[in-house]
């Protein structure tokens, strides 16, 4: 198989979906930075902010396509916003990427790519794909000592305007195996399928998220 390609699977190769005016990307302002107001960083309380050391991320739905979820990007930030270092050694995701398709080799598309830093762009081989398992589909990242955890920012899958479908739509994010976001999930915003500016969201998280 060539990489890159969309992968035969036993399944039937997701096709271009339709683009009708209620589904279409989203081409709002840039809003990263919910750690912000009135264009100035906002620092949390370390009091309220999550503390923990591994934490899990379920993907529970995409934007539309059965077979396949993705991201561009992904942070976990500090109480004042700032990114905590992650490299490939530090993360985990079930199932891990395309490669562990039988039969299927050398796709781009693998975890690292989601800390490689190259996140506003329309250029998959910066993008992170994996088969959506609809019985559990996880990211993990292990901060290596307990830290207080903010929020995490989020590029979500940009490869094309009809490839966005294959994005994260519904997430819920554990900490240590507390949950904290809502009890509900958060939502994260298809994206735009352009590279013209920064499509980041910001989710904040906080212990006793599950209250909500």
């Amino acid at each position: 198989s060539t990489p890159g390609e969309d992968v035969p699977r036993g399944r039937p190769s997701p096709g271009k979906a339709a683009v009708d005016a209620t589904g279409r990307p989203r081409t709002c302002a840039n809003v990263a930075g919910a750690l912000t107001r009135g264009g100035s960083k906002r620092t949390l309380p370390v009091e309220a902010a999550a503390m923990g050391r591994v934490l899990r991320v379920l993907l529970l739905s995409t934007w539309g396509d059965p077979y396949y979820i993705g991201l561009t990007g992904l942070e976990v930030l500090g109480p004042d916003g700032t990114p905590y270092a992650v490299d490939l050694a530090n993360m985990a995701a079930h199932p891990r990427d395309l490669n562990c398709i039988p039969g299927y080799s050398g796709d781009d598309r693998t975890l690292d790519k989601l800390v490689d830093g190259t996140n506003v762009t329309t250029d998959d081989r910066h993008m992170w794909l994996t088969p959506f398992d609809p019985e559990g589909t996880w990211l993990e990242v292990d901060l290596g000592v307990e830290k207080a955890v903010g929020a995490l920012s989020v590029w979500n899958y940009n490869k094309s305007a009809d490839d966005t479908y294959r994005g994260v739509k519904h997430i819920r994010v554990l900490l240590d195996g507390e949950l904290v976001c809502p009890t509900a999930g958060l939502v994260v915003r298809k994206a735009p399928g352009t590279d013209l500016f920064d499509f980041c969201q910001t989710l904040p998280l906080a212990r006793g998220g599950g209250s909500g």
